[in-house]
């Protein structure tokens, strides 16, 4: 409708990997359907939306509920429901930081459709984010890269909380009331746990054998490097490590569904490196939703804009329209 170029991926199968791991680690929640189904209703209660915002040229009606834009009308799917799963990264070079968030994926869940398309967004988008103490007090707000907000907290769930409000501030007030978080130092054990992952390198990877072209098995912290590592004098650095993270979760994905009988080792792997605030119940109805869904035609979109050099560090500025064009695209229906 907008113009937008969603491709499929199986990047879907890690997450839904990730929530059956830790549903699995829930045992009989798992497999008590009512505790799941009752699950949903407070899914879609906490789902409600308050006051979703709009670009200039467009026309809102109750709350934003209801929208007109190029000449057409839009309503809200009410059914909706979205979480935020962040990869975040704890090993800084001060004790006393909170850490960064190093991958930042909205997943939203059409419970009634069983439908499910994710939006990933950059890192260094230039977003408002709330400046709160380790202990939570507020000190302001303050537009800087998406990934200082997870640094504003504990490192924990405060630090969560806060990193996905400055994502529902990027996606115009859109409610995401759950997030589901990995952190990275778990990549090597989630990585072993699989016995491996194989991919076509992108780049060279320094004090590694990865090069670039070159098909290898990851192993251990070489796993980690691929993921993490960029050049930080290079202003497109970030955005090839976003390439690399979307090809190493595609693999990882399809190594952990081929081996069913890993997935004790991987909720063990993870059971350290995970944070959310879904209940067993809710985390249980989303999974289902994912599991329910067409994974051969799930879409993913990554947010455009400009990357540009800033005084510290590298800036992405989001282009606004067509964010907003994927927010129309994924939540509202056209009705006139």
């Amino acid at each position: 409708m907008f113009g937008l170029e969603f491709t499929p991926s199986t990047v879907v199968v890690a997450l839904i990997v990730l929530a059956v791991v830790v549903l699995v680690g829930g045992g009989a929640a798992w497999g008590v359907m009512s505790t799941i189904k009752a699950g949903e209703g407070a899914i879609r209660d906490a789902a409600q939306a308050e006051d979703i915002q709009t670009v200039e040229n467009a026309v809102t009606y109750d709350e934003g509920k209801t929208v007109k834009y190029n000449g057409h009308t839009y309503a809200l799917n009410e059914n909706m429901v979205s979480a935020c799963f962040l990869g975040f990264d704890r090993e800084t070079p001060s004790e006393e930081s909170a850490g960064q968030a190093d991958a930042v994926i909205v997943a939203a869940f059409d419970l009634d459709a069983n439908d499910v398309k994710l939006i990933s967004v950059p890192r260094e988008s230039m977003v408002d984010v709330e400046m709160l103490s380790p202990e939570g007090t507020y000190g302001g707000t303050a537009t800087t890269a998406l990934c200082l907000a997870y640094a504003y907290g504990d490192g924990k769930h405060t630090s969560c909380a806060n990193t996905v409000r400055a994502v529902s501030n990027a996606l115009y007030g859109i409610p995401i009331p759950f997030y589901l978080a990995l952190d990275l130092s778990g990549i090597v054990p989630l990585n072993d746990a699989v016995g491996g992952v194989e991919v076509t390198a992108l780049e060279t990877i320094p004090d590694s054998d990865i090069e670039q072209g070159q098909t290898i098995r990851l192993e251990g912290e070489d796993a980690r490097r691929y993921v993490q590592w960029r050049d930080e004098p290079v202003l497109e650095s970030p955005l090839q490590r976003q390439a690399r993270q979307a090809q190493y979760v595609e693999a990882f994905a399809l190594q952990a569904a081929s081996n069913p009988a890993a997935l004790l080792d991987l909720y063990q792997a993870t059971a350290e490196h995970v944070l959310t605030n879904l209940s067993m119940n809710e985390l249980g109805c989303l999974a289902l939703c994912l599991a329910a869904s067409d994974a051969s035609d799930l879409d993913i979109v990554t947010l455009s804009g400009e990357m540009r050099d800033g005084a510290s560090y590298g800036e992405f500025y989001l282009d606004q329209a067509a964010a907003y064009e994927t927010i129309l695209s994924i939540y509202y229906h056209p009705v006139g």
